[in-house]
């Protein structure tokens, strides 16, 4: 896959319109950006796979990925500025996440970047899933993204940028997004 010519920012807002990401399905080339921006009451965005939509990938993954959680967010229902959460994204691969708050992944609280639509692994099934799984995960709080944080690069790892405009300011960081495969 080639980046896109010129990055596209695509903005999602999470929670302005009940327990929903809006758009809650998005498609995003090489390259571009995905802004979350948080409104009422306390969210999260946290990365997840399809096949366990209401668990952090990190918890998951069988090949070491760890995903990106922007932690919790609370906001005020008089806000008039709203924080922001960003990734970029690195490849085409879908993306599954959900928000980390008791009983919102169960409510239907789940959004998909790059989901194929014309096959099973689309994402109205993986918000069905999420809604079947009766889990009511809860994310950490602490602020990280498309999967490493450590200081040191995993092996294979593609590098993405992590931004958080939260109430304390503004917080970047690196992130490698792990493509580690087991040799074992």
């Amino acid at each position: 896959p080639t980046p896109a010519a010129q990055p596209v920012d695509h903005k999602i807002l999470v929670g302005s319109d009940g327990l929903s990401y809006t758009p809650s399905n998005i498609s995003a080339s090489i390259g571009d950006t995905v802004t979350f921006e948080f409104h009422p009451k306390n969210h999260t965005v946290t990365q997840s796979s399809f096949l366990n939509p209401c668990k952090s990938l990190t918890e998951t993954s069988q090949t070491g990925q760890i995903g990106f959680k922007s932690g919790f967010v609370p906001v005020d229902s008089n806000a008039t500025t709203f924080p922001t959460f960003t990734i970029t994204i690195n490849d085409t691969a879908p993306i599954w996440g959900y928000c980390g708050q008791t009983g919102h992944c169960a409510a239907g609280m789940v959004f998909s970047i790059n989901a194929v639509e014309s096959g099973p692994n689309n994402f109205a099934a993986f918000q069905a899933l999420a809604e079947q799984s009766g889990t009511s995960a809860t994310s950490s709080s602490s602020a990280s993204a498309s999967s490493a944080t450590t200081s040191s690069k995993p092996k294979n790892a593609a590098p993405a940028l992590a931004t958080s405009n939260l109430a304390s300011g503004t917080v970047a960081a690196l992130i490698a997004a792990v493509m580690v495969f087991s040799s074992l």
